[in-house]
């Protein structure tokens, strides 16, 4: 009689919040972002700040952009929000997309009493771009989108003026109030740092996708929002502490920044042959390779957490990892190879089988799903090919289903040589056709269909299989029938 065993397990609880709620906080990658809808009133208020600020200083965020503004302009960032004259700096975008960094000297309300320099290229909608301002002077100011200096071009402002003015109106993030009126963001913004100093492009690149230490004297601003949910309070987690305040409606959403860790990177003008790893403390390695399409970067980084949304997982590590590319005109794509390591905790003789390669576009998406990976647990190694433009990914052991031994064989299905390397040969012990036979990975993906009028011999070539556990099901006349065999190289 045939037999097919089928094993429920409980699923590992790789998170408590799965049964018990989620918490009000999360620090898990890029955690928390501010959500704004470039509405007058939705702001942050960071009170009367930094009066002593001058040249050099940098200002950094990850932006999403979900709209333009109608007329004026939409500001991330701003301080000496004064309606009267032009004081402070701020940065903003306009209707077409572009940014701008201006700063006023004091003096006046019109466009004689600003300058600045305003991109060429506008901000990417609806994708999280990474902005960087660096303002070595008033006359050396450098914008960069991912890791990428823009070319920019002098604003309308005539200002001759050298230094940033102060006043007692207050800084905000989303927002700016001056003499042509309120400009107010429309998009999601994240792990926004303001700098005493000007940051060097490498800088830039280096902690762009990673969280930065709070205790750099030079980090005087650093408002990540992963604290809460729900409080009305912005906290500072630089040493100057300068809390905001939410005025109006300002959400806080899971972000989808690339954010982690610890990081790699790698700019170049041919990625040809390149790969970038990255390593956990036990062990495990996520690279990256087979980088296509020219993107300008590549960054790889790692989350020390167990991911906030865990729906679609089973046992996993207490980490994961993530790929952001700095893409030019065309999608990137690239392949990633999981290399595990039996002491990461969760892989053992008795479930290596079952492990899996499971991804997300980014920490915003609830569901994991499985890449289809191709297991090979003779070299610990796990890849999947032709990955898009960024994805966060994570070893799972599918622990909720297993085909026992009992299966294999059960019936006189024999399958030779098993072990096998370039070609099996599947018999039943009765003549029956058609029949349709079909080869599972052990993660529960198809590989291969074939139909065959001979069940006493049906002869396979498994040579561009990769190594690994692999299930057989023989449909036949009556009923159907499953055992499993392993590939060697």
């Amino acid at each position: 009689m045939k037999t097919t065993t089928l094993v429920f397990l409980l699923p590992f609880l790789i998170v408590s919040q799965i049964f018990f709620g989620k918490s009000q906080s999360n620090f898990a990658g890029s955690g928390i972002a501010l959500q704004f809808n470039g509405m007058p009133g939705n702001f942050v208020n960071l009170g009367d700040v930094y009066n002593d600020l001058n040249f050099p200083i940098t200002f950094e965020t990850w932006f999403n952009l979900q709209g333009y503004p109608l007329t004026n302009s939409a500001t991330l960032f701003s301080c000496d929000n004064d309606s009267i004259t032009y004081r402070g700096f701020w940065v903003y975008y306009l209707p077409q997309g572009t940014l701008r960094f201006e700063f006023g000297n004091g003096q006046g309300a019109g466009s004689q009493f600003r300058r600045g320099v305003e991109t060429v290229q506008p901000i990417p909608f609806d994708r999280w771009t990474h902005i960087a301002v660096v303002c070595k002077s008033a006359t050396d100011i450098h914008i960069y989108f991912n890791g990428i200096d823009q070319a920019v071009a002098p604003t309308d402002g005539s200002s001759e003026a050298k230094n940033l003015v102060h006043s007692s109106a207050p800084s905000n993030i989303g927002r700016v109030i001056g003499p042509s009126g309120e400009g107010n963001s429309n998009g999601f913004l994240d792990e926004i740092k303001l700098w005493n100093v000007a940051r060097s492009e490498t800088n830039i690149r280096k902690y762009m996708c990673r969280k930065v230490d709070s205790s750099f004297v030079s980090l005087i601003g650093y408002w990540k929002a992963d604290e809460s949910y729900t409080s009305q309070t912005v906290l500072d987690y630089s040493m100057l502490a300068e809390n905001g305040s939410i005025g109006g409606s300002v959400p806080r959403v899971t972000s989808g920044a690339p954010i982690g860790d610890d990081s790699k990177f790698a700019y170049t003008n041919d990625f040809k042959g390149k790969d970038l790893a990255i390593s956990s403390a036990s062990g495990d390695q996520l690279m990256v390779g087979r980088i296509k399409n020219n993107p300008y970067g590549l960054h790889i980084y790692r989350v020390d957490s167990i991911p906030y949304y865990a729906s679609g997982l089973n046992q996993t590590p207490f980490y994961y990892y993530g790929v952001f590319c700095a893409e030019g005109s065309d999608q990137a794509k690239y392949s990633v190879s999981y290399k595990y390591s039996l002491a990461n905790g969760i892989i053992n003789s008795q479930n290596e089988d079952l492990t899996q390669l499971m991804t997300r576009e980014d920490g915003s998406v609830k569901q994991w799903t499985n890449t289809n990976g191709n297991l090979d647990t003779s070299q610990n190694r796990i890849r999947g090919s032709n990955q898009d433009s960024r994805g966060e990914y994570i070893l799972n052991i599918n622990s909720d289903f297993r085909i026992t031994n009992s299966t294999v064989s059960s019936e006189g299905i024999t399958i030779y040589p098993n072990p096998a390397q370039q070609f099996i040969s599947i018999s039943l012990p009765m003549n029956e056709s058609p029949l349709i036979i079909r080869i599972f990975k052990n993660t529960g993906s198809e590989v291969k269909t074939i139909s065959s009028r001979n069940a006493l011999q049906t002869v396979l070539d498994i040579s561009s299989f990769y190594p690994g556990i692999y299930i057989a099901e023989i449909s036949a006349a009556s009923g159907n029938y499953f055992t499993k065999f392993e590939i060697i190289k």
